[in-house]
């Protein structure tokens, strides 16, 4: 199997390739994730994204706007900011909405339901003439086994899509 396991970037990451990037904490890895996954949207790439776990669809774009405004996460969720950081978010949520990101936070979805469901957006991307580039899976609650892993492999070299598994580390 293929899969690599890699604490620091993902430069190296290629279409039909996995990499397993480990974190320590939920906040480090979910802010791995929402990075690669921005970064992959922002560059025009159609990104899906699988959060496994304790992670919503709500807190993964409140540490993107996070990070790209500057703003504390905590003032996202609480709602203390003032006008201008009001702003940038609204700026930042409109730049968002315009990225072909696609979020499932459905707390059912094990590996076998993320092939399926990968296989699924592909096929729609494709009859509107696009590719899927990237997924990225956080997995931080919640362990893949070997067994989903090498069926993501085999997904991620069928499809010649590049695979973000994002775990905790031991």
């Amino acid at each position: 199997m293929q899969t690599k396991t890699k604490q620091e970037n993902i430069d190296n990451l290629h279409p039909g390739k996995v990499v397993v990037l480990k974190k320590k904490t939920l906040r480090e890895s979910l802010l791995t994730v929402s990075s690669v996954v921005y970064q992959s949207g922002k560059m025009g790439q159609a990104t899906g994204a699988f959060l496994l776990g304790t992670t919503s669809k709500d807190k993964f774009f409140e540490q993107i706007v996070a990070g790209n405004t500057g703003i504390d996460s905590w003032k996202l969720a609480s709602g203390y900011f003032t006008k201008q950081e009001y702003g940038s978010i609204r700026k930042e949520l409109n730049r968002l909405a315009l990225l072909p990101i696609f979020i499932d936070d459905d707390p059912g979805v094990n590996g076998a339901i993320i092939v399926e469901r990968t296989f699924s957006l592909a096929e729609s991307l494709q009859k509107k003439g696009e590719c899927l580039n990237l997924i990225a899976i956080h997995a931080f609650g919640k362990c893949l086994s070997p067994e989903d892993k090498k069926k993501l492999q085999k997904l991620a070299a069928d499809l010649s899509v590049a695979i973000v598994i994002m775990e905790r580390e031991k």
